[in-house]
């Protein structure tokens, strides 16, 4: 069974993005968790794009989401960047930012250090919050 985890860059960044409906990416947090709905550890652990391995049992991930209120594909939806954990079985969501409209980004390789970091920090001081997906 796969734990689920969010640093405090995942959570302030879906709280911008869903926060006015108008900018139309209300559905982000459900696109997100429909792609995990039913995904074994093994499934999340080798799916397509993998960012960096950080340890043999640890994987920084970057995978596209479909934008299903805007009806956009995958490759103009979401990116979200979790770490997996296979030892501890734990999956933590990272990042998550839209392709196109307003708040849209290229990439995050600008933040990926600062995101890392955060992260590194509140796994330490134990400060990541377990999350449930139904």
């Amino acid at each position: 069974m796969l734990t689920y985890f969010t640093a405090s860059t995942y959570t302030t960044q879906i709280k911008t993005l869903e926060k006015k409906p108008k900018n139309g990416y209300v559905s982000c947090m459900k696109d997100i968790h429909n792609f995990l709905k039913n995904k074994t550890i093994e499934n999340l652990w080798n799916y397509r794009n993998t960012e960096q391995d950080i340890s043999p049992t640890i994987r920084l991930k970057k995978v596209r989401i479909s934008d299903t209120f805007q009806k956009k594909g995958s490759s103009s939806g979401y990116r979200f960047i979790y770490i997996i954990d296979q030892k501890k079985k734990t999956l933590t969501f990272l990042y998550v930012y839209p392709k196109q409209g307003k708040l849209g980004q290229d990439n995050y390789k600008g933040n990926r250090k600062e995101i890392l970091l955060q992260y590194l920090s509140e796994l330490t001081e134990n400060k990541l919050l377990e999350i449930w997906l139904s």
